[in-house]
């Protein structure tokens, strides 16, 4: 039982460790909620659009809000993983080609966050499907792929058949969001209101009675879909 004892004492030291050393974005003041659309009643790309864009609107009007976001993931709840082919690099079989992280989030996620911009931009209201297919990606991304060149204005593809080419437009730090004990994980965050996601994690920053968030945050949602 000595040897669980110490076993536990360390677990318990390095997960302190690792939540008091800086995981590369600011949690304190972030109250976070999730929903998810019900699939038929939001089928299409304009409605799901619609949706975001009136939930973050009504949610900057609870009390004490300063800014919110939505992202397809949860911290630190792990993100879709996807293979990824660099414009360049030789054509191989999709299970050959390399694994990166992939999440979607709204243009405010990174400032709610605080995970700086170290290079080019943020996502903006614009970023839509009327436009070619962007992407934010990660430092160690950019490590990755790219390490000597400038990473802005290059491009790389996803898997699926007829997948479009996808454009960096920016570079943020690298943040432990999937998972405490990881920084350098390459990873790249997509647009919401280009790709759209039915899961949502909901951001709020600001001074909150944490207490009375969740039912602020149902109220707003019903009031842009009572269903």
């Amino acid at each position: 039982s000595m040897i669980l004892l110490i076993g536990s004492g360390l677990l318990i030291r390095s997960f302190t460790r690792l939540l008091t050393e800086h995981p590369g974005f600011d949690p304190d003041h972030v109250v976070t909620t999730q929903i998810d659309l019900p699939p038929t009643e939001y089928a299409s790309h304009a409605q799901m659009v619609s949706f975001y864009s009136e939930l973050l609107r009504q949610t900057e009007t609870i009390p004490g809000v300063a800014a919110s976001a939505i992202s397809s993931a949860l911290p630190p709840t792990a993100t879709r993983e996807g293979p990824i082919l660099a414009e360049g690099e030789p054509v191989v079989p999709i299970a050959q080609r390399p694994l990166v992280n992939i999440q979607t989030i709204s243009p405010e996620y990174a400032k709610v966050l605080r995970v700086p911009l170290v290079q080019g931009r943020e996502f903006t209201p614009a970023d839509n499907q009327t436009v070619p297919t962007y992407a934010i990606v990660n430092q160690a991304f950019v490590r990755r792929f790219w390490p000597n060149e400038n990473p802005l204005g290059k491009r790389f593809r996803r898997a699926q058949a007829g997948s479009p080419w996808i454009t960096v437009v920016g570079i943020i730090s690298n943040a432990r969001t999937e998972s405490l004990a990881e920084s350098d994980v390459p990873k790249i965050y997509l647009s919401l209101y280009q790709t759209g996601a039915k899961h949502l994690a909901i951001f709020l920053r600001g001074h909150l009675n944490t207490s009375e968030i969740p039912e602020e945050v149902r109220k707003q949602v019903q009031s842009v879909d009572p269903t």
